[in-house]
């Protein structure tokens, strides 16, 4: 470039010189721009660098540029900052500003090397952050070809929106997150242009959400309550309303909305809903309010437990929302399954209970409130669980206790302790402890004499020593009396009449494996308290376990399990009159059952004879002279009975299970089949 001179100004000073004195190619295929400057001593140079392009006709303001300001050194090197397409023709120039003057070397030629990798200066993204914001990424070497991008933010698809000289932007996509560290997510950034990857782990401080807050919703249950804000992203949202989370299918979503459906019952007129989002609970107050439930009125059922019961209303509830009239009963308690419709209840006693009562009254529960109708459900099962043995007295179910019924309660003897339950109130109370001898002892017989006190036996493990106690039910007091001369474990008659309890025969402690029957009979007198041995043998091999005596018209009897005249497996019962006079026993009622299994739960109730096993129920009915069977006893449906804990009270019959329940088999609604032998 030709540089004008003023007058006097020294004609023969060299003109100033600007020449490209060498390209050279670095590592990773980066270019290097070399210049020489001679002649600049006295020009204000304010920029330098160099211009490049595809035509030898380069322009400052049309071409590439990479600059610096200031005055250069007389040899000064810069790399090219732009894309150049690998192979193809490109020139370059230096240049200088001096002032408004630029001047430039002549183009000299070279051959594109393609784009070195990206160099991050610095990124710039919006404080807080969200999706749909774009994040800028300065450095030098920016791939400008913005369809050949490939990028992704925490292995989640990002698109490339802006690319310009010295960045390029990416735009935030909708994703979950997960990886945060401290009060901050980061971001794993993955972008790939022109054969080369660029990664970068930023910090980002993530915006909060915004609720909007407006009128109470009220709905019905099984409806939804509606949400609104902004910035809920997409992470799955499990709210909890009144501390209970809320499952699958009950929550839907979106950037600015989230629904709830109600299809439990709140617990309070303004419930609080906690939103978890991103790391945070946010608790939301006086969003929903669930309108009434009430009852339709005049339903009455009557029914089985393991049928299913249709009770109408209106905004019905699914959980915690009946209640009984009886306090063990409420469904809180998993006595009853319940499912619910916006209608309708279909309820049932027997998918979930295990003790429920024969005629309840069901209200419905409106936070704390009852309703003023009610449905009431009668039910005809023969048996039903009557209450549960506590955990402390799983003693009660053991083989070697006893019980007695008296009125409307029931009294266990297990070893040294005595328990009375009410069969009213439903509870059990360990209400007296014998001395600690008595342990380990088992109580072979419990007989309620006409005195209106309790005689027990007790036989040692070896069968070697006996005890014997008189228990007071009315002031629960007891007297050791002298010990039971017989030996039975399993005594077969146990009888009271006049001023005298009678115990004949039975089995030793080895009989309970092989033969060791006891022909011995003894009484005792409850006035002079002392045993007499009625010096007879009796026969064992005639009868089947131990019988049960009884009252019937004024004259005590006795039934159980006969053998013979038959020898072929099968089994009789029989009924027999006490002659007071001789102390014998007289034949009253004798049928063959068949093999209707195992003699082990005598009860006599309502005129009725009856042997409880875990296979059936059979009796003899005194009143019509006729057998039969009970065609409604659960069986199997009852795990391990325990008849030798069983008793009559309240005309009901009570039999304790392994699984430690009270149940309550009543007469009145046994479905009784009567045959002729």
């Amino acid at each position: 470039m030709l540089l004008s001179c003023t007058e006097g100004e020294d004609q023969l000073q060299d003109p100033p010189h600007l020449a490209m004195l060498e390209i050279e190619e670095l590592e990773n295929q980066e270019l290097l721009f070399t210049a020489l400057a001679s002649n600049f001593a006295k020009l204000a140079i304010s920029e330098y660098g160099f211009i490049y392009g595809e035509g030898s006709q380069l322009n400052l303001s049309e071409d590439f540029v990479v600059q610096r300001f200031g005055k250069p050194s007389e040899q000064f090197s810069l790399s090219p900052i732009h894309y150049m397409e690998r192979g193809k023709e490109y020139y370059v120039s230096a240049y200088v500003k001096a002032g408004s003057e630029t001047y430039q070397s002549e183009p000299t030629p070279f051959v594109g090397k393609g784009l070195a990798a990206f160099a991050l200066d610095h990124i710039e993204m919006p404080d807080p952050l969200y999706f749909g914001d774009t994040v800028r990424f300065f450095g030098k070497n920016v791939f400008p070809l913005i369809d050949k991008y490939l990028a992704s933010i925490n292995k989640v698809e990002a698109e490339v929106v802006e690319v310009e000289k010295d960045y390029f932007s990416i735009l935030i996509p909708y994703m979950k997150l997960s990886n945060k560290v401290d009060d901050d997510y980061v971001f794993d950034f993955h972008v790939f242009a022109d054969t080369k990857a660029t990664v970068v782990q930023q910090k980002v401080n993530f915006r909060e959400p915004v609720f909007e807050q407006g009128a109470i919703q009220k709905v019905d249950f099984g409806e939804w309550i509606n949400i609104r804000g902004q910035y809920f992203g997409i992470d799955d949202i499990v709210p909890e309303v009144d501390g209970k989370s809320l499952g699958y299918g009950n929550v839907t979503q979106t950037d600015s909305s989230i629904s709830i459906r109600i299809n439990f019952n709140l617990s309070s007129d303004t419930p609080s809903i906690v939103l978890p989002i991103r790391g945070g609970n946010y608790m939301l107050e006086q969003f929903a309010q669930l309108n009434p439930s009430y009852l339709l009125p005049n339903q009455e059922y009557v029914g089985y437990g393991n049928q299913n019961f249709l009770i109408k209303g209106v905004n019905l509830n699914a959980t915690n929302l009946l209640i009984t009239d009886h306090a063990q009963f409420n469904v809180e308690s998993e006595d009853l399954y319940v499912f619910a419709s916006n209608g309708e209840i279909d309820l049932n006693y027997s998918k979930e209970f295990e003790i429920s009562p024969r005629v309840s009254k069901l209200y419905l529960n409106n936070l704390g409130e009852l309703g003023d109708n009610y449905v009431q459900v009668h039910l005809q099962d023969a048996v039903l669980g009557h209450s549960r043995i506590p955990t402390t007295m799983g003693f009660l179910t053991s083989k070697t206790s006893k019980a007695v019924g008296i009125g409307k309660n029931g009294f266990v003897f297990s070893e040294d302790k005595i328990v009375k339950i009410d069969i009213e109130s439903r509870t059990f109370q360990q209400v007296k402890t014998l001395p600690a001898s008595f342990v380990g002892y088992s109580t072979t017989f419990a007989q309620f004499a006409e005195n209106k006190l309790i005689y027990v036996g007790y036989l040692s493990a070896d069968g070697s020593l006996t005890r014997f106690v008189e228990y007071n039910p009315v002031t629960n007091s007891y007297v050791i009396l002298p010990d039971v001369p017989s030996r039975a474990v399993r005594p077969a008659f146990v009888y009271s009449h006049g001023d005298f309890v009678y115990i004949e025969g039975g089995i030793g402690v080895k009989g309970v494996r092989e033969a060791d029957f006891v022909e011995e009979s003894f009484k005792y007198n409850t006035k002079t308290k002392s045993w007499i041995n009625l010096n007879r043998v009796f026969k064992n091999n005639e009868y089947s376990g131990p019988w049960h005596s009884f009252v019937y018209n004024g004259i005590l009897m006795i039934g159980g399990g006969f053998a013979e005249p038959w020898d072929d497996g099968r089994a009789g019962m029989k009924v027999m009159s006490f002659n007071a006079q001789h102390e014998t026993w007289e034949d009253f009622q004798f049928e063959d059952l068949g093999a209707m299994g195992d003699f082990e739960g005598f009860q006599f109730i309502n005129g009725k004879f009856m042997n409880y096993s875990e296979r059936y129920v059979t009796g003899l009915d005194l009143v019509s002279g006729k057998s039969f069977t009970v065609d409604n006893f659960p069986r199997n449906n009852i795990s391990g009975m325990r008849f030798n804990t069983g008793f009559a009270a309240n005309e009901k019959y009570y039999f304790i299970s392994t699984g430690g329940i009270l149940y309550e088999a009543d007469p009145v609604y046994f479905l009784i089949d009567y045959y002729d032998i």
